[in-house]
This record gives structure tokens, C-alpha cells and sequence, in this order.
């Protein structure tokens, strides 16, 4: 186990599984004590793969009391907020920009933009009380370069393929 974020307080959203549960994985091996969160209540089990220095927490980054009670589980079980990892992303459905529904493009805005906003508007104020913290937003390349047929997505990473 490493040492580098020893007494470290971190939170990862989509953490359930895939590139959130390797991110929290990895943050742990380097000694911080981690919040696992996401939608899927699988969050729990993966979490206790983990150890003592982790807790599962359902939530969904696009309600606002879900995402408080991510951070707010953050200090209660561990002490504080110094890391706050945005992973959770939805990419939608694959369709033509002209064939996108209204609901798909509003839920995967919903996720992608305004669960990273909810995420640091209740975290900050916690690593502001420790004296600071990282944030790390993770994106995509279509926000660089975009791909056809998903423009929410792209639009929610950075450009808008249209």
C-alpha cells in the first residue's frame, strides 16, 4: 500500500465499475480513504473490495441531495473532502443530431455538465475548510474532436458535433 495520499480524503463518482472503479482502486492503494458513489447500487460491493478505508454510497450526480449526501458521507465517515473525482458520464443514444430526442440530450447533459457542477458546489466547501483540495474532471476526446451521432455527448465534453 502506498503512501502518498495517506490521511487523504477522496470521493469518485461512477465508481461502480470500469475506469471509476479502477480510479478509486487506485486512490486507495495510494492510501487515501475513498468514497465510492454512483447511480447503481453495486457501488456498496465494490466498495468493500476495497477495505475499511472505503464506502459504497448510491447517488445519483444529478440530484442535489444525492450529491450532498456523497460529500457529506465523506466527512462523516472519514473527516473531511480533499479530492473529488467527476467520472460519472453517460454518452446517450447513437443517433444523428436531427434524430436526437429532447430527453436524450437533456439527461445526458443532466449527468455529464450538471453532475460535475452539484459534485464541486458540495465539495469545495469542504476542502475549503481543510485548506484545499483537487478536483479532477474526467472528459473525453469528442470534447477535442467530435464524433457523429452523439452530440449531447460531444456538447457535454467540450464541442458539439453537428
Amino acid at each position: 500500500m502506498g503512501e502518498r495520499l495517506l490521511d487523504k480524503v477522496a470521493v469518485v463518482t461512477g465508481a461502480a465499475q470500469g475506469i471509476g472503479f479502477a480510479i478509486a482502486r487506485s486512490l486507495h492503494a495510494e492510501g487515501a480513504k475513498v468514497v465510492l458513489a454512483d447511480v447503481n447500487d453495486d457501488v456498496k460491493k465494490a466498495a468493500a473490495e476495497l477495505s475499511e478505508n472505503a464506502v459504497g454510497v448510491q447517488a445519483d450526480v444529478t440530484k442535489w441531495e444525492d450529491v450532498q449526501k456523497m460529500a457529506s458521507t465523506a466527512v462523516e465517515q472519514f473527516g473531511g473532502l480533499d479530492v473529488l473525482v467527476n467520472n460519472a458520464g453517460i454518452d446517450g443514444d447513437w443517433l444523428p443530431t436531427a434524430e436526437c430526442t429532447l430527453e436524450n440530450f437533456d439527461r445526458v447533459i443532466d449527468v455529464n455538465l450538471r453532475g460535475v457542477f452539484l459534485a464541486m458546489k458540495a465539495g469545495i466547501p469542504h476542502m475549503l475548510e481543510r485548506g484545499g483540495g483537487s478536483i479532477i474532471n474526467i472528459s473525453s476526446m469528442v470534447g477535442i474532436v467530435a464524433v457523429p451521432g452523439i452530440p449531447a455527448y460531444c456538447a457535454s465534453m467540450g464541442v458539439s458535433s453537428l
